[in-house]
């Protein structure tokens, strides 16, 4: 018989989409301030795997991940995707958006992001915000669904995010984490 338990805490990862307009110096700065210290960032990526956001933040945009300092609770993404929101709002010009925030969780098993977008393949979580499962490990990779999204299919994405993962492994596992309500010092 299952009982309940906590799941094991996660790595919060914003990923950013800006234009080359973008103070990224200064979006940076917010999101470290509301979400947590970057502890990392990956590369930055060309973003050209679609036009979706070049009527909005025009064209050249680029693409890159930062990840939070510290663990955190899979709850969290809901809270994460609202403070996201208010910082796109902050960084827009004349009603536009130079950049998109979107926060997600890396946890042992996959990769989950935040969207206020509905769809039959994500859950509501609250609030306004939808879960996806976008990647899942198996078999030391992250492996993408049909409805993963180009940029998160990169090699060199799904590389970064298991490097994440091994950090996270690092932290729970390695250290005889079992449970996540074996340690309370995470948000």
């Amino acid at each position: 018989m299952s009982f309940p338990r906590n799941p094991l805490p996660c790595k919060l990862i914003t990923g950013l989409i800006y234009s080359p307009l973008a103070d990224i110096d200064g979006i940076l700065h917010g999101i470290a301030d509301k979400l947590g210290i970057i502890e990392t960032r990956s590369e930055r990526f060309s973003f050209d795997q679609t036009d979706y956001y070049t009527e909005e933040m025009g064209k050249g945009l680029e693409r890159m991940f930062v990840v939070h300092n510290g663990l955190c609770r899979r709850s969290f993404l809901v809270d994460g995707k609202l403070i996201s929101y208010e910082l796109e709002k902050e960084h827009s010009r004349g009603g536009r958006r130079s950049v998109n925030i979107d926060p997600g969780i890396v946890s042992l098993e996959n990769f989950v992001l935040a969207t206020f977008k509905n769809y039959y393949h994500r859950i509501y979580l609250g609030n306004g915000v939808y879960g996806e499962v976008t990647l899942y490990y198996m078999k030391g990779k992250f492996r993408e669904f049909p409805w993963t999204y180009p940029d998160y299919r990169d090699e060199r994405v799904k590389d970064f995010f298991l490097s994440v993962r091994e950090s996270l492994y690092q932290h729970t596992i390695g250290k005889g984490m079992r449970y996540g309500n074996e340690y309370d010092g995470f948000r």
